[in-house]
């Protein structure tokens, strides 16, 4: 921080008062001379610690979390680092009531917030992947996140359409990536641990031109196994960032990346009768080598232009593009031979060879308007327009493959048979979609004690579906359909005091694209799934603003669900009612300066209310426990000898979740116990992290009833960093 001239002239006066009070014999005859003292600069980064003050991006108007009217939770650097996270399905504990999902090939990621699963992730608050429609062979299109130019990891919860468009009404993941900053820095780290896992990272960032043209690069590459036997792969990540200030009032902000990613996949494990197959090992490999691995690429990037009017007026263009190829095979345990799941033969097994490019294309101008009134009435009006279009190309071959006993499990090498009868099985699908929108947000903040938010987007979607598939058992399909929908959202916040806030909050949203590929049983499209979300709630900070808490009560409606028609099981209708409520508590930042914790717990009723599908009204949403919650602290001693040493841990609990639609069992409860310690010497950090101390069984719902997907056991963890 910088010193004002004012507080720097008061220091020299004080500091030269006692010789003046005394002057020198020497100096009574000469004439005074005036002297200029040279600027005082005293310089100090904060230590930002567990608690996040606003999020980057995940939500639109960028307002602190304390006066905003929703829940929004940060999962910030220094969390990050001290859990060594590098996926981010793990950072997410920290958070109540968001819950990992599993995909069948055991990659990507899938979150469920509020009980709702999310088939989409944000980045930098824009869609980077998606997928379409739920069936038993659907895959995620997008590799692993790779962490090495993550900045944080943000959650906005309750339905978002007003901000973000479409979307299931839990809330949104988003990433946030680092920025070019006007710094130079170097950081480069080596990471090793259990099952050959080897990982370095490299992140530099260089200010060109000081406070005019600033430079960001992060490179990350990882290789190694996995705790499940015949599974290993690496990863290559090159990210780029640039900032460059036109003039002092136009900044252009460019970001680019690159993924490739090679792993062998697996199917998970089996789940029959209510469990998990008993005597099975969670590090039983199901599928068969030579065949079970994806090849994915993905390029995205991020442009996006900035001009300051004046004090009033800005205006923002971005333009956001992800793109994503596939390839490999992969297996899924289901019998579509008609047998039983297990017989005396072992388990049903099927295979699928993939060919998939998925595209994302967003196009975003938004203007934003502050106004100050008399009588400190401030009000922040955002007018965006948005144009996004994705694709989804797959060629997908299926097939019947021979069983393979649990037990004793003996791999063939790929040996594929016909799917049905005599057929095998060809899918090709392009599936098309459009939306355009138009949004508007006002937030008036009156006096700093009252804030009102109001808000609105329109969106008119467009999608076209081509389907082909060599079997006479299913027919081919080209339909295309249109959709307007209106969200609306508002919201108030309360101020009694500077630090407490209380708030009240309705939210609405639709999805239309979750189900592109689904059909009547006369052809046509499915309605959009309606949701709404009441909320209301408090915030409060202590300790000088470095350690926030958050409670929160909600409800959320979703109606119209998409079933299977129970006339024609291969076909859809909108019949269904799903209700998700519940209360959730979050605590983050610093007790003291060497003390940080993260605390959080949510209790959550998701219910299906009503369905077609005998058996489902009433049971609970798969992969949602009732109680949840976790802990996880670090302290760092501050001087003497043992100076800049740290340790901690946490424990992260779940209970006991439904495995799939329809309640066909469930999975048992867990605590997984972290542990930690570190060393920060100079320039170098040195740190330890153990995971799943205690070696428990952990297993995440697929939402399929024939199988789950299996967490690792204890992981040991040791990196060394180096920053300069």
């Amino acid at each position: 921080m910088k010193l004002a001239p004012l507080t720097v002239f008061l220091l020299g006066a004080s500091a030269s008062a006692p010789l003046a009070q005394t002057p020198l014999k020497s100096a009574q005859n000469k004439p005074a001379t005036s002297q200029t003292l040279p600027e005082v600069v005293i310089s100090a980064k904060k230590q930002e610690g567990y608690k996040a003050d606003a999020p980057s991006s995940a939500t639109r108007l960028g307002e602190p979390i304390l006066d905003s009217a929703r829940s929004v939770q940060v999962v910030t650097p220094q969390l990050l680092q001290d859990r060594a996270i590098v996926n981010p399905q793990d950072a997410i504990q920290t958070v109540s009531g968001v819950q990992r999902s599993a995909y069948n090939t055991g990659q990507g990621e899938s979150y469920i917030v509020r009980g709702f699963r999310q088939q989409n992730f944000l980045k930098d608050g824009f869609r980077s992947a998606n997928v379409a429609g739920s069936s038993p062979v659907m895959i995620n299109a997008g590799p692993p996140t790779d962490v090495a130019n993550l900045k944080s990891v943000e959650v906005l919860k309750g339905p978002a359409a007003v901000d973000f468009g479409r979307g299931e009404p839990g809330g949104f993941v988003n990433y946030a990536t680092r920025d070019a900053e006007f710094d130079n820095n170097l950081g480069i780290q080596q990471m090793m641990g259990s099952f050959d896992y080897y990982r370095t990272q490299v992140n530099a960032n260089w200010a060109a031109v000081p406070e005019v043209l600033a430079m960001r690069l992060d490179l990350g590459y990882e290789q190694g196994g996995s705790f499940i036997n015949q599974v290993d792969g690496d990863r290559t990540f090159i990210s780029s960032a640039l900032r460059w200030n036109v003039t002092d009032r136009t900044t252009l902000t460019v970001k680019a990346e690159y993924t490739h990613d090679d792993h062998i996949n697996t199917p998970g494990l089996p789940y029959l009768n209510g469990g998990v197959l008993t005597g099975v090992p969670r590090d039983l490999f199901l599928g068969e080598t030579g065949f079970t691995r994806l090849r994915t690429d993905t390029s995205r990037s991020l442009v996006k232009l900035e001009h300051q009017w004046n004090d009033a007026h800005k205006t923002t263009l971005s333009v956001h593009g992800v793109e994503t190829s596939q390839d490999g095979g992969y297996f899924i345990l289901f019998p579509f031979d008609g047998l039983p799941f297990l017989n005396a033969a072992g388990i049903g097994r099927s295979a699928a060879d993939l060919t998939l490019t998925e595209q994302n294309f967003t196009v975003r101008l938004d203007h934003l308007y502050k106004a100050e009134f008399a009588h400190a009435i401030k009000n922040d009006l955002l007018l965006s327009l948005e144009y996004d279009y994705q694709r989804n190309s797959t060629g997908r071959g299926l097939y019947t493959h021979a069983r393979i006993d649990p037990y004793n499990p003996v791999y063939t090498g790929f040996a594929p048979g016909p799917l049905l009868g005599s057929f095998p099985l060809d899918e090709f699908m392009d599936v098309d979609a459009a939306a355009w929108s138009a949004m508007f947000m006002n937030r008036l903040n009156i006096h700093e004690k009252v804030f009102l938010t109001l808000g609105a987007r329109v969106e008119w979607f467009q999608a076209s579906m081509l389907g082909y598939y060599n079997s006479p058992f299913f027919p081919t399909t080209n339909t295309e359909f249109e959709q307007v929908n209106i969200n609306p959202s508002a919201g108030i916040v309360v101020k009694p005091v500077s630090n407490v806030s209380l708030y009240a909050s309705f939210a609405q949203s639709t999805n239309s694209w979750q189900n592109v590929n689904r059909r009547t049983a006369g052809g046509g499209a499915l309605d959009s799934e309606n949701s709404r979300m009441f909320e209301v709630g408090t915030k409060a900070e202590f300790f000088e603003g470095s350690l926030i808490a958050s409670l929160a009560f909600f409800q959320i409606d979703k109606t119209n669900v998409a079933a299977a028609d129970p006339a024609n099981p291969l076909f859809s209708i909108n019949a269904g009612g799903e209700r998700s409520r519940g209360v959730e508590f979050d605590l983050n930042g610093k007790i003291t300066e060497a003390w940080n914790v993260s605390f959080n717990y949510a209790y959550i009723d998701a219910r299906i209310r009503s369905s077609p599908v005998a058996g489902f009204t009433g049971s609970r949403r798969y992969g949602v426990p009732e109680n949840s919650g976790a802990i996880f602290t670090t302290y760092e001693i501050q001087e003497g000898a043992l100076k800049g040493l740290g340790f901690g841990g946490g424990v992260f609990m779940s209970d006991h979740v439904s495995n799939s639609p329809g309640n066909n069992g469930t999975l048992p409860g867990y605590a997984q116990t972290d542990a930690l310690v570190f060393y920060k010497i100079g320039n170098a950090r040195l740190q330890f992290n153990v995971k799943n101390l205690f070696d428990n069984d952990i297993y995440f719902s697929q939402g399929q009833a024939t199988m789950v997907q299996a967490a690792p056991g204890r992981t040991f963890l040791a990196s060394v960093r180096f920053n300069f």
